[in-house]
């Protein structure tokens, strides 16, 4: 919607560079498409060609997901989690209905969640839900967000977990390392060990040698 906004003033700023000796050969065309459609729609319909966008398909403001809307489902007071607002849809809505459901989030401050439906699916939700506390409304833009619900566990807890596999993954090299330093070290104290045997052999020998060879000075 912000790209879209910035192209329509582009567009609008394009207009003051046309000469005024050009619009002779489009009034009448212009005159043919107010009588059409109204004067604002022609020239919404112009500025939206100008600017390449003379068609529009809904996306998520979750994921950006072409194809999809997202929906709001505000609560009446606090929820513990999205267990709450699956319950209320599942006790207003046609079990086909719920199972379009997607991308489920929760709330800044626990007062609903938001969620994807298709494109296709969003009015027959509404037209679905009546009877509710609960106010049902496609956004217009992405509300704050509490977390995010996959149907087993939030982005939070993933994050946690990944954080964690993370920082076991560290140890892990961490251990290597060390495990790296102390073979390191005992392949250098065996070495060593090995040298000090070595003189001592070498050591052991010539005190032999030295003690078969005593001069006799009788």
């Amino acid at each position: 919607m912000d790209l879209v906004k910035s192209k329509s003033m582009d567009a609008i700023r394009s207009l003051a560079s046309v000469s005024y000796a050009a619009l002779d050969f489009f009034r009448p065309s212009a005159q043919r498409l107010i009588e059409e459609k109204g004067a604002v729609d022609a020239l919404a319909a112009a500025l939206a060609h100008i600017s390449g966008a003379s068609s529009f398909e809904p996306r998520s403001l979750i994921t950006s997901d072409k194809g999809f809307v997202t929906m709001t489902l505000e609560s009446p007071e606090e929820i513990q989690d999205v267990t709450c607002a699956w319950k209320e849809l599942n006790r207003k809505l046609s079990s086909n209905a719920v199972s379009q459901i997607t991308r489920m989030c929760l709330l800044k401050g626990n007062m609903g969640v938001c969620f994807d439906v298709p494109t296709t699916e969003s009015e027959r939700l509404q037209a679905e839900w009546h009877d509710s506390d609960w106010i049902l409304s496609v956004s217009a833009k992405l509300p704050e967000i509490e977390e995010y619900y996959d149907g087993n566990t939030s982005s939070n807890s993933r994050q946690r977990s990944g954080w964690s596999g993370g920082r076991s993954g560290r140890s892990g090299r961490s251990g290597g390392r060390s495990g790296g330093r102390s073979g390191r070290q005992s392949r250098q104290g065996s070495r060593s060990g090995s040298r000090q045997d070595g003189r001592r052999r070498s050591g052991n020998r010539n005190r032999s040698r030295s003690g078969g060879h005593k001069r006799s000075f009788d």
